[in-house]
């Protein structure tokens, strides 16, 4: 069953930073068999949550993508991430 990572990105302080991690974390995804599906300036249709950036990342499965959080690759990444921004991260099972 498929499986779902959602970036709901709060804030960037270094714009040049974050593009360089999303580079780095891209190649890491994809080499865990991970697919970009979405990512932009969502447009809110009801509520108030109004994100500055979404990411939607899908993997085979949710082991392949814990494999991918946790691997060496993209843990060396997370505080690069953490340094310049401050997001909300979610996982979930696909249908």
């Amino acid at each position: 069953m498929a499986a779902y990572l959602i970036v709901d990105e709060l804030n960037v302080s270094d714009p040049e930073t974050i593009k360089d991690y999303i580079k780095k974390a891209g190649v890491t995804i994809k080499a865990n068999g991970g697919e970009l599906l979405a990512s932009g300036i969502p447009e809110a249709l009801e509520g108030d949550w109004l994100p500055k950036r979404c990411v939607l990342v899908k993997f085979d499965t949710m082991e392949r993508l814990k494999t991918w959080w946790n691997s060496n690759e993209y843990q060396a990444l997370i505080p690069i991430r953490t340094s310049v921004s401050e997001n909300n991260i979610i996982i979930i099972d696909g249908l």
